[in-house]
């Protein structure tokens, strides 16, 4: 695929237009370091960095072909986000843009994960990629940039932390705790024009939070929950999204934090 045909006209036009030299530089993404077992499809976080009131943005990511092979993004936390922005433009590079359908600025905390990069690993243990900034976008679509409200391009390569994936034998792999929450977690009415509820499954009883944040990664709502095991449902009442929009939801289970994005219509 081209990435003139998979650039969206709208990003293209701000790209276009805007001023590609850095007036307010202080936006990036970092990425974790993982370690996979041969065959393994692997999912690294890709997590804010000065995610301020940004409008658009287009980075590449570059890493090792011998090692892993682009496979999927999932996670997805921005609005008008999803796998067909993303393209392994070579067979060494990823590709990824967004831009803000609305034209208004979106906003999300320091670490906050913003999608789930998916690598599938073809290497034997004892090698390794780096993930890693680079540029490999094809002629005349520009490089790594970043717009916000007022079309400055505040991309920041000094703030980008690369990631890496180490290919290790499976018995070395650590043990993972058993997440709380499971499957079926879900939002609904969703979108809605009043409350939502929402809904998942937990393994065992335990305490949480419930949290709501608009665009700009404000929180406009939160409450204490208690689980328990199985069925949970909790209720987000209407006056907690009086504003149309895209909210996200967050819920927190001990380390665990999951999120879920709610569309509201006018009330």
């Amino acid at each position: 695929m081209k990435l003139s045909q998979f650039l969206p006209a709208s990003i293209a036009l701000i790209l276009c237009n805007s001023t590609l030299s850095a007036q307010n530089p202080g936006f990036a993404f970092e990425l974790d370091s993982v370690t996979a077992t041969p065959g393994q499809v692997v999912c690294v976080p890709m997590r804010a960095v000065g995610f301020q009131e940004i409008v658009s943005f287009q980075v590449s990511i570059e890493f090792d072909a011998n090692v892993v092979t682009f496979d999927h993004a999932e996670n997805f936390q921005l609005p008008d986000w999803d796998e067909d922005f993303f393209n392994d433009y070579t067979s060494q590079c990823l590709l990824t843009v967004w831009s803000s359908e609305t034209g208004q600025p979106v906003s999300r905390q320091n670490g906050t994960t913003l999608v789930d990069l998916c690598f599938k690993v073809i290497a034997q243990p004892g090698t390794s990629s780096d993930l890693s900034l680079t540029s490999c976008f094809p002629p005349g679509n520009g490089g790594n940039e970043a717009h916000d409200y007022n079309y400055n391009d505040v991309w920041d390569p000094a703030l980008f932390v690369n990631g890496r994936i180490d290919i290790v034998p499976e018995a070395t792999l650590p043990a993972k705790s058993p997440q709380n929450i499971q499957a079926g977690v879900r939002l609904f009415p969703n979108p809605t024009s009043a409350g939502s509820t929402l809904q998942f499954q937990a393994r065992q009883a335990d305490t949480g939070a419930l949290r709501v944040t608009n665009l700009y990664g404000n929180t406009v709502w939160e409450q204490p929950i208690a689980m328990v095991a199985g069925e949970n449902a909790f209720q987000i009442p209407a006056n907690a999204l009086r504003n149309p929009g895209i909210y996200q939801v967050c819920i927190t289970s001990g380390q665990e934090v999951l999120t879920q994005l709610l569309s509201t219509l006018k009330q």
